[in-house]
Order: structure tokens, then C-alpha cells, then sequence
């Protein structure tokens, strides 16, 4: 088996024929928690502060067309420097 390293990468090779090489990549366990959070935080705030982050997003179109523009505004959304999250 061929062995390549790639920037910060290994790359496994099935084959030893240089003709013939498909490279496959290491799999990496990806984190649920995301990789932009400071590490000081518990991991229950973490996860408190993602359902915040999922929860700050603007209404579906199809659900305004759905109901003739009825619902228009997300009444959860929020601008992070005007209000705090409240998640402790």
C-alpha cells in the first residue's frame, strides 16, 4: 500500500502501480458541536447555543406562499448584537 501525505492529509492508495492509483482519504470524525466554538464552553451550552443558531433563520418562501403571506416573519429571529441568547 502507498502511502502519500497531502498538506495536513494522508492519502491511502489501493494500489502500488503508479498507473493505476486511486486515492481514497482518510476519514476524519466529524464533530457535532462544530469547530467554530471556543473549547471553554460545556458541552451542553454548546449544544443549547447551536439550536439558537438553527433557530435564527428567516421563513421558508414556500411556507409564505403556502399561507398567502399570512406568516411572513420568523417572531424568533434575533440580531446577535441587539439581544442576548439566554442559554446560561
Amino acid at each position: 500500500m502507498l502511502s502519500v501525505r497531502f498538506y495536513t492529509t494522508t492519502i491511502r492508495c489501493q494500489h502500488t502501480d503508479a498507473s493505476t492509483i486511486t486515492p481514497t482519504l482518510k476519514k476524519r470524525k466529524k464533530s457535532i458541536l462544530g469547530s467554530y466554538m471556543a473549547a471553554r464552553k460545556n458541552t451542553s451550552r454548546k449544544k443549547r447555543l447551536l439550536k439558537r443558531t438553527r433557530q435564527n433563520r428567516p421563513v421558508p418562501t414556500w411556507v409564505v406562499i403556502r399561507t398567502n403571506r399570512k406568516v411572513r416573519t420568523n417572531p424568533k429571529r434575533r440580531l446577535w448584537r441587539r439581544s442576548d441568547v439566554n442559554v446560561g
